[in-house]
């Protein structure tokens, strides 16, 4: 422990400190924000210096907790802190129980060691199955950032006022966070894995953190800039002369300084939330006068952009959610590192340069291409295109007129035509798998009459995960019954007519998803445009490989449909796995794969209700809105022998609302296409 403690002292005073003129980071109130700003620090300010002192957590607590009264909600994220208004409770946002009580009494503990030696105990409670349940470390973990978030309240406060109570009472926060601090244990906290204190020495947990959960937002930057306020007051002087201790050093060395040598221990692995340590070393290094903070935050910074980007501007993940969050993180760094210059005569270790008024996004076009991508990757109607984990209910400003759009490096290509209510969109989906990735290669999606017609569901974090990610789910073929990889290759675009006549067309293949099965598994898409109103797609899916092929198409995952077929087809009981098939769907959060027997697909069995039969003509599908609404989807499916068609239905997730109790509620119809081939090559020609 001593050998930790000698480690970080001399971390702390290897910096180059540097003089610094106060404030950094200008306040962002004014004298209309006063009221507002009074009115959420008025609890704190009617409290004395003492009471605030205590009012701060002893335990740094938990972002994840279940509620064992209930099975409503979903990621084991039920629990919240009742507010300063009933400030010792948290609260089920579902069932309402309120915690701790005796029903679901904390009588067990769990001991951890901090980095002073001390011994740190958690109270939990600890239901029939052996899950652990911390509510009042639920609690105290939302108090700690509410008091964080505070801290820059009174900071603002005191810059647009002058008064020296606020300076005061910010200052008082601030060093009974930082002491509490220095007493918390760095802890593992992940949805419904075992939680708890972790040894107090490198490595530490990827989902690790003290002042918060996990270690790409531990620097607290609300604390550091309310400090960067207030630091020329003369609150920090006159409380270190009333408690007779050096405030400074506790909040600077103990605090900040601690929580950037905290992340450092990390290696830097270019996530979509590393952003969050790059701003906290910049911002902590420009208060604090650290420059090499800076400059290691700039560094990661250019490293990220310049190596997880594809060429055409879109993050890796393939998702515009973490497209949004990476790059609109990555945007607020450079603005927070905007004009720094360094010390006079300053050349960094990190990367043997100085920075003078420097301007990251002026440097980097890509940075300013990716930010501009999430005006486009929408439909007509302003819904995000929701492929991979990405959230189908964020929206942006809609579509005046669609046309062909391509993203080569991401694997995505648009078809689009129409101004307005007319407008058309078909999308192929052709990207590979970096992170948060759906096994959904070669994947169809239609928006026209203003619905998406044919959806991707996107992401989710209910126990139905596994569905949404699963290739039975998506508007593609399934070899075999087999799920897709879901990384680790490549797709290759072979087609990009936007142009040709009325016709735009696209076509992909991705032979990796099914490695040593596929000899060929290719798509052509081609929207062609009859009029200023009408429109047609043309799909042809080519597959070779494998004894069975399923060619999926779901309906509207927003509204209730009627599903209906031209072909012959008689009721059946059981999933599409078939009568007596045995298999158990997931029931325990989202890392629930669920299960089936003899090693079959069990994404199979969520689709229910199934209607089949048996034809080598063509046929037509039509999935028509309940309520009457004339907009349709429309397919006509060119013939082959063998062929066996299935209607059913399967979750569709959206409308269930992040509630586990109601994924199964909502239902979108499913079309599933199959051909029993014994190897030889297989089209699917649809209109």
């Amino acid at each position: 422990m001593r050998a930790i403690g000698l480690l970080v002292a001399s971390i702390l005073i290897q910096g180059c400190f540097a003089e610094v003129s106060h404030p950094v980071y200008e306040a962002t109130a004014n004298e209309a924000s006063v009221p507002s700003l009074e009115a959420r620090v008025a609890e704190l300010m009617a409290m004395s210096d003492d009471e605030l002192r205590d009012f701060v957590p002893k335990v740094n607590g938990f972002r994840f907790c279940g509620c064992p009264n209930c099975t409503m909600g979903t990621q084991e994220g039920q629990i919240s802190w009742k507010g300063i208004s009933d400030p010792d409770k948290a609260v089920c946002r579902y069932c309402g129980m309120e915690y701790p009580n005796e029903k679901y009494p904390e009588t067990q503990t769990k001991t951890g060691t901090n980095f002073k030696g001390e011994t740190v105990t958690y109270h939990y409670y600890e239901g029939p199955d052996g899950t652990q349940y911390f509510f009042t470390g639920r609690r105290d973990y939302d108090k700690k950032g509410w008091l964080g978030s505070r801290t820059y309240d009174l900071a603002q406060l005191y810059a647009v006022t002058k008064d020296p109570k606020y300076a005061h009472k910010a200052v008082v926060l601030i060093d009974a966070l930082a002491e509490a601090y220095s007493h918390w244990c760095v802890h593992f906290d992940w949805p419904f894995r075992e939680k708890g204190p972790v040894k107090p020495e490198p490595p530490f947990p990827t989902a690790g953190g003290l002042w918060n959960r996990w270690f790409y937002t531990d620097v607290p930057i609300p604390v550091i800039k309310a400090y960067d306020l207030v630091v020329d007051s003369g609150a920090v002087e006159a409380l270190s002369g009333e408690l007779g201790v050096d405030v400074k050093k506790r909040i600077e060395d103990d605090f900040f300084r601690f929580s950037v040598w905290f992340v450092r221990t990390y290696k830097e692995f270019y996530h979509n939330m590393s952003p969050g340590i790059y701003e906290g070393m910049i911002v902590a290094g420009r208060v604090l006068g650290e420059p090499e903070y800076v400059h290691d935050g700039v560094t990661r910074w250019k490293g990220l952009l310049t190596s997880k980007f594809f060429y055409d501007g879109f993050w890796e993940e393939g998702s515009i959610s973490y497209h949004d969050q990476t790059i609109g993180w990555l945007s607020r760094v450079a603005n927070t590192a905007k004009g720094y210059s360094d010390p006079e005569g300053f050349v960094s270790e990190i990367d043997q340069a100085r920075y003078d008024e420097l301007d990251l996004m002026a440097q980097f076009p890509l940075a300013r291409r990716a930010l501009a991508m999430n005006r486009r990757f929408v439909y007509p109607d302003g819904h995000i295109i929701p492929s991979h984990d990405a959230w189908a209910r964020s929206q942006r400003v809609g579509l005046k007129k669609s046309e062909p759009w391509i993203l080569p490096g991401m694997g995505h290509a648009i078809l689009g035509c129409g101004e307005g209510t007319t407008q058309v969109q078909a999308q192929l989906h052709f990207s590979g798998g970096y992170g948060h990735q759906h096994r959904d290669n070669l994947h169809l999606s239609l928006f026209a009459e203003g619905h998406e017609l044919l959806p991707d569901l996107g992401y989710t974090h209910t126990k139905y995960r596994a569905w949404t990610v699963c290739t039975p789910a998506h508007n593609t073929v399934a070899i075999d019954e087999r799920e897709q990889a879901s990384s680790g290759h490549t797709c290759n675009l072979l087609l990009w007519a936007p142009n040709v006549g009325p016709a735009q067309v696209v076509e992909a293949e991705a032979t990796a998803g099914y490695k040593g099965v596929a000899d060929e598994f290719r798509r052509m898409l081609a929207l062609v445009q009859v009029d200023d109103a009408r429109a047609y797609a043309l799909d042809v899916f080519r597959v070779a490989g494998g004894d069975q092929h399923d060619y999926f198409l779901h309906g509207s995952a927003d509204v209730d449909q009627i599903a209906e077929c031209s072909a012959d087809l008689e009721s059946v009981p059981g999933s599409l796995l078939g009568e007596g098939a045995e298999f158990s769907l997931p029931s325990v959060g989202e890392q629930d794969g669920g299960t089936a027997a003899d090693g079959r697909n069990v994404n199979y069995g969520f689709i229910d209700d199934v209607s089949r039969g048996e034809t080598d003509e063509s046929f037509d599908v039509r999935f028509r809105f309940a309520d009457g609404s004339p907009a349709t989807y429309t397919g006509t499916f060119l013939g082959a022998p063998g062929t066996t068609v299935a209607l059913g239905d399967a979750p569709s997730i959206r409308r269930a609302g992040e509630e586990d109790t109601k994924v199964a509620d909502f239902r979108m119809p499913v079309l599933a296409v199959r051909r029993k081939t014994d190897g030889s090559p297989d089209s699917f020609v649809a209109v």
